[in-house]
């Protein structure tokens, strides 16, 4: 008897909602109590009529991954399980310098990758901005008459750069197309729907557009940060210790809590904003969770590209990783020495890259959210010194990183 009400247990089914993590649902369907990850996949294939081509899919309950709806234990009458497709491709980590280019004559501040990944272009202390293939230098773009501190790509053809002057210059892969001008350096360059943006010391945030500047916004001090959302919304992060919502030209919020100047920002989908702050402390905005654990100043944070985890790095030598969808904290990566200056994800998300005054870039595993290993699967050494500027190839495995020895390199699988 007691057999039979096992086997019936067994054969028992629940009532489960698939919805995407966009929100789109697939409906409600029955399946076994003890169903695993692979038995929804082919759930989930079966009612999107991908049978021939079976995509693989990650499963959520409540923001947490699951393998097995078996671990559950809920007594919810109908489970909501989010899916989530799994790119098809996987980065391999980079492991070793695969070239070492010369050429600026000071610090390399910022680096960052063309969209298509073909060029690198490097911001230099020198005053100039310099593009990069693998095999070597393609163009030396000069004009400014001030260190270059960021550098920003519209697409495959045109990129933006800004200078401690203040100056703002548009180029294409052939010339400079635009030269515009705030009063004190400029911080940061972002490009959106409503065209390039630029924050600087001197308290604004301006929007240019075919040549012109079609809006100018303020704070009280510098802006340190910008960052395009959704909804042409424009975020930005000041020394005043507020961020504020932009939309059309206009204030639409100001959000505080920092007790200390903003130093950057990071955004996933329409309303997970961060912010990190020398007050040691990351703002989760969509919640309004403070998050403390830092012990210095938060200087770079950066959402994976799925969107569910964040990292932040800080000048007490430590990466933190959180959630990216409810803020919890994750975990600590400790083995910088010195410093940790930015941070960067693999396009697949399994991976996090570190830059740091301790001359060394670090390759960290990122894919596991409730993995307690904090130590750096690599070390790339080789730079001499200070490590400014670090980014991710955005379609494979090359991370380039600029340095204060003045070299850019690039670090193959």
């Amino acid at each position: 008897m007691e057999d039979d009400v096992a086997k019936k247990r067994k054969k028992r089914s629940i009532r489960v909602e698939l919805v995407s993590v966009s929100g789109e649902t697939l409906g409600v369907v029955d399946v076994p109590e003890t169903a695993s990850s692979r038995d929804l996949e082919k759930v989930v294939n079966s009612l999107k009529d991908d049978d021939d081509d079976a995509q693989k899919y990650a499963f959520y309950f409540e923001h947490a991954r699951i393998e097995s709806l078996a671990s559950l234990g809920s007594e919810e009458e109908t489970l909501k399980i989010t899916y989530e497709a799994l790119g098809v491709f996987r980065v391999r980590r980079a492991t070793r310098c695969g070239a070492t280019m010369p050429g600026h004559t000071d610090a390399i501040l910022q680096v960052k990758y063309s969209p298509d990944a073909k060029v690198v272009a490097s911001a230099g202390g020198d005053g100039t901005v310099r593009l990069w293939d693998a095999t070597g230098p393609r163009r030396t773009c000069a004009g400014h008459r001030h260190h270059v501190l960021c550098v920003a790509w519209r697409d495959p053809e045109v990129f933006a750069s800004g200078d401690r002057g203040g100056e703002v210059r548009v180029w294409n892969t052939l010339e400079c197309l635009h030269v515009h001008k705030h009063s004190k350096w400029v911080t940061a360059l972002a490009w959106g729907p409503e065209g390039l943006a630029s924050s600087s010391k001197d308290g604004t945030i301006k929007i240019w557009r075919n040549g012109r500047m079609v809006a100018s916004l303020s704070h009280s001090d510098a802006v340190e940060a910008i960052v395009w959302g959704e909804e042409n919304k424009l975020y930005s992060g000041s020394r005043d210790r507020t961020v504020k919502v932009w939309a059309e030209g206009r204030l639409q919020s100001t959000l505080t809590g920092h007790a200390h100047r903003i130093n950057c920002l990071a955004i996933h989908g329409a309303d997970r904003l961060v912010s990190g702050s020398d007050d040691a402390t990351i703002f989760f905005w969509h919640t309004k969770a403070r998050l403390t654990g830092h012990q210095q100043a938060v200087i770079a944070v950066a959402f994976a590209p799925d969107g569910r985890k964040f990292a932040s790095a800080s000048f007490d030598k430590k990466i933190k990783l959180w959630n990216g969808v409810t803020g919890a904290f994750l975990t600590t990566l400790s083995g910088h020495v010195a410093a940790v200056y930015g941070v960067v994800w693999s396009p697949d998300s399994r991976f996090l890259a570190s830059a740091s005054k301790d001359s060394t870039v670090k390759v960290w595993a990122g894919d596991d959210m409730t993995k307690t290993a904090t130590k750096a699967l690599d070390t790339l050494a080789g730079h001499l010194d200070e490590v400014f500027a670090i980014d991710w190839a955005p379609a494979g495995a090359h991370i380039a990183s600029g340095s204060k020895d003045r070299t850019l390199k690039l670090w193959f699988p």
